[in-house]
C-alpha cells in the first residue's frame, strides 16, 4: 500500500510540474511561433490538416498572417511543401 501511495505521490507532483499548458491551443501557437511554423509545416507536407495540432496551428498562422516572421514562415512552409512534393528534399 506504501508503494502506491509514493508512486502516485510521485505521479501527481510531477504532473503538476509539468503545468496544464495545452501545447497544441491555437494561442499556445500564436505565441510560439516557431513551434506553429514546424507544427503547420509538417501538416502541409503531408497533406492532413485533420488533427487538431495542425488544425490549431493553421488557425493560429492565420490570425497571425500580418506578422513579418509569420510571412516569412508560410513562404519557408510553402517551399519546403513543394520541394517534398516533386521529391527534392
Amino acid at each position: 500500500m506504501k508503494k502506491i501511495i509514493v508512486v502516485a505521490s510521485v505521479l501527481l507532483i510531477g504532473s503538476m510540474a509539468t503545468g496544464c499548458e495545452d501545447k497544441t491551443s491555437v494561442e499556445w501557437y500564436m505565441s510560439h511561433h516557431e513551434d506553429m511554423f514546424a507544427k503547420y509545416t509538417e501538416c502541409l507536407v503531408n497533406h492532413n490538416f485533420i488533427p487538431t495540432d495542425c488544425q490549431n496551428s493553421r488557425s493560429a498562422m492565420n490570425r497571425e498572417h500580418d506578422k513579418p516572421d509569420v510571412i516569412e514562415g508560410l513562404k519557408a512552409a510553402r517551399k519546403k511543401a513543394i520541394q517534398v512534393n516533386i521529391g527534392g528534399e
